[in-house]
């Protein structure tokens, strides 16, 4: 798995976009439980992969077996 490769699932309809690939293959897409958000940034905290979705919809996304939590905004440098 690389940066910038897809990953979709069909049951759900929701896709991503590889922005940090993970250490080892594990990434998933599962169907059902709670709708990933369109546009959002989620990362894996053991591994520190991030997929960035590009269809949202019913499922959540897995790391390793657990789940990937949404990653917050980057704090951007003090423009003093």
């Amino acid at each position: 798995m690389k940066a910038g490769e897809k990953l979709q699932d069909p049951g759900s309809g929701v896709e991503v976009i590889v922005v940090k690939p993970p250490a080892e293959d594990g990434l998933a897409i599962v169907a059902g439980g709670d709708a990933v958000l369109l546009g959002k940034r989620y990362g894996c905290g053991s591994c520190g992969a991030e997929v960035l979705v590009s269809k949202a919809g019913p499922a959540h996304l897995e790391c390793h077996d657990t789940p990937m939590d949404q990653a917050g905004p980057k704090a951007l440098p003090a423009s003093d």
